[in-house]
């Protein structure tokens, strides 16, 4: 049974001085330089983790390891992720990840495949939605154009109010 679901979120930045200190922002993924920043959310939306902002280079599963999520995680406790963390297995053994069933070359998905595919995008559609409700925030839905160092802490307070957001939400919901 998934537990958390995980996810990263890229934002662009100002392209820093000079070749060398720009390699490293450079996410081929976006063709931009970008901060990336990885949350995991529970199945009822709330933040469980925030990690810290990373510059854009950084592979998902780097990061993942990086934020020590993955070992904070109870015995049989099971993640949902999307195809940036194939071969998270390998990295995490004894922790089971979900993650999509890509295409083989030149062939086709059989329908199981697919139904797995469709289950498992029902599930983590949550962690997208939170990080739409973070793009609410305006510092967050643009280029950042301020230190690359309060990136983190912006990403944090921004997560902590969706999460009472969520919370306050789901609060209504019990009363009515």
């Amino acid at each position: 049974m998934v537990e958390v679901i995980i996810d990263s979120h890229e934002q662009p930045t100002r392209r820093p001085t000079g070749w060398e200190r720009q390699k490293p922002f450079y996410s081929g993924k976006k063709k931009a330089r970008t901060l990336k920043t990885q949350a995991t959310v529970s199945l009822d939306g709330r933040v469980q983790a925030v990690s810290e902002s990373v510059p854009g280079s950084t592979s998902d599963l780097a990061l993942l390891e990086r934020s020590g999520v993955v070992e904070r995680l109870g015995p049989g406790e099971a993640v949902g992720a999307d195809k940036a963390y194939v071969g998270a297995e390998a990295r995490f053994p004894g922790t089971t990840f979900y993650v999509p069933v890509k295409k083989p070359p030149g062939g086709e998905r059989t329908p199981e495949e697919t139904r797995y595919n469709r289950t498992l995008a029902s599930v983590r559609i949550v962690v997208e939605h939170f990080f739409a409700r973070l793009s609410r925030f305006g510092a967050l839905a643009q280029v950042w154009r301020h230190r690359r160092a309060d990136h983190s802490g912006v990403f944090r307070v921004a997560a902590w109010l969706a999460d009472r957001q969520i919370a306050a939400a789901a609060a209504r919901v019990q009363c009515a």
